[in-house]
């Protein structure tokens, strides 16, 4: 019950399901969609070419990475992939049959890829205009990784159903999906459970963890660090690599860096030597999430670093 208070922030009513990850909080959040829709026969749900929505089946379906679904097939029907940030193509996938749209506010997994403010607001206009569920999946963006408490903050939108997971207790297990109450309420006894959701150790860590985001003021320093970071890494492009680093992007602390040619892992594995955690994705990019801890101090080492490591590979 605490827990759920403490998420409820920006939202209004609703209730929450915990359960133990971010596969399984949009697992819940698709047959709590599936079930709303039954009334009108409707069961479609539109996602983003690129997106990642977890490793079960139907998330699988729903991610919109075809290597990804491809070793698992046939998936569960029901799923259509549009273009991330292609409003109009998003629209013409419309029909009869469309439920809900998923999508998330930054594609973090496939290389930290941001919804452009018009294309979510669009979004969200369209589907309060024409009955269609807006489900957003904050696994990677909520709880204050973009600087604001929910990705959606940065659009002045609310979403129908929504799903939280990763940091919220700081390691311990933990996912959550929220959803207004007339969609929740479609829902009956023995339609959805979870032998671990909600356990009283999960939420109480989870608890703690929000209360020490909100007392040490970490989605501020979260904001006002990330703003830092991000200005040194399109420093270091702009003034010493602007051919090899071809991109800079984020928000808060959920960064990517993509270079022109396929030397990510290289520079990750270079990094770890010298005590730096990053993550690759694909041959270009690497990514950054840092620690809301972290200080100026911090990433001014690790900009020098990231110097050294590429004049070095340009010496070879």
């Amino acid at each position: 019950m605490e827990l759920g208070k403490l998420l409820s922030r920006q939202l209004s009513g609703g209730k929450w399901f915990f359960a133990n990850s971010g596969a399984e909080a949009n697992e819940a959040a698709i047959k709590l969609a599936r079930k709303y829709g039954k009334k009108s026969g409707r069961y479609e749900i539109i996602t983003a070419l690129n997106s990642f929505h977890g490793r079960t089946l139907a998330t699988v379906a729903a991610t919109g990475q075809p290597e990804k679904r491809k070793p698992f097939e046939p998936v569960p029907p029901g799923f259509i992939h549009v273009p991330f940030n292609d409003f109009e193509a998003l629209k013409k996938a419309v029909s009869e049959r469309t439920l809900g749209v998923m999508i998330e506010p930054i594609q973090g997994e496939r290389g930290v890829y941001l919804c452009d403010d018009d294309y979510l607001k669009n979004v969200y206009q369209f589907c309060r205009e024409n009955d269609v569920l807006l489900i957003l999946d904050e696994v990677q963006t909520g709880l204050g990784r973009t600087g604001r408490f929910f990705g959606f903050e940065h659009f002045k939108i609310q979403p129908d159903i929504l799903t939280l997971a990763k940091g919220m207790a700081n390691g311990i297990p933990i996912g959550a999906v929220w959803a207004r109450n007339e969609i929740v309420d479609v829902l009956e006894p023995g339609d959805h459970g979870s032998t671990y959701g909600g356990n009283a150790f999960a939420t109480r860590v989870a608890s703690e963890v929000l209360k020490v985001i909100a007392e040490e003021n970490l989605i501020d320093k979260v904001r006002d660090t990330g703003g830092y970071f991000l200005s040194k890494l399109t420093e270091l492009r702009n003034q010493l690599f602007p051919k090899l680093i071809s991109e800079v992007r984020g928000k808060g602390f959920l960064i990517g860096l993509e270079f022109s040619r396929p030397i990510a892992e290289m520079v990750t594995r270079l990094l770890l030597q010298r005590g730096f955690v990053v993550g690759k994705v694909g041959g270009k990019i690497i990514r950054f999430l840092p620690p809301y801890i972290i200080e100026e101090e911090d990433i001014d080492e690790l900009i020098d670093a990231i110097k050294t490591i590429l004049m070095e590979m340009g010496k070879k």
